[in-house]
């Protein structure tokens, strides 16, 4: 006798299941991924949310992003209040809150409090805080202008307080 794993149908819709708005959520299948996905069939402007889907669950995994305004740390491209989003997929950041900047800015520990110093350290060639990367000898900050600028700098330097 073969194994036969046991398997169960979703819904395909789940009233009043969105956390967010408390819109109805549709199951979609992303081509792109190979992922089943459950999005919120509120207006966009209202939500417009997509969240993850367990296979081994009926409900949805619902991942809130939370975003709290930090008006003491302002965007260096377009001087708006940047937000403080947690519960995002590579952990705590600080983003713009204009709707047509992108600029986000890492910060040194993930579960300190977002202050001037906790951001991720500056570019010496004045392009701005530097992104978290990581390399095959670890994690290191990196220019996010790379691969015109090529500045680095090792993650401990910055937690300790040493300056380059």
């Amino acid at each position: 006798m073969a194994y036969e794993e046991k398997t169960f149908e979703k819904p395909l819709e789940l009233k009043g299941g969105c956390p967010a708005c408390g819109n109805d959520l549709r199951r979609i299948f992303s081509k792109k991924k190979n992922k089943h996905y459950w999005a919120c069939m509120g207006p966009e402007e209202a939500c417009g949310r997509f969240f993850q889907d367990d296979p081994r669950s009926k409900k949805p995994i619902l991942n809130q992003v939370s975003r709290e305004p930090v008006p003491d740390v302002l965007c260096s491209e377009c001087n708006s209040i940047m937000e403080l989003v947690s519960g995002g997929k590579f952990g705590n950041f600080l983003g713009c809150s204009s709707e047509s900047c992108k600029n986000t800015i890492d910060l040194v520990d993930q579960n300190g409090p977002p202050t001037q110093d906790n951001l991720a350290p500056t570019c010496p060639s004045g392009h701005g805080h530097m992104r978290r990367r990581s390399g095959r000898n670890g994690q290191f900050w990196g220019c996010r202008k790379y691969p015109e600028c090529s500045q680095t700098r090792q993650l401990n330097d910055v937690e300790s307080g040493e300056e380059e």
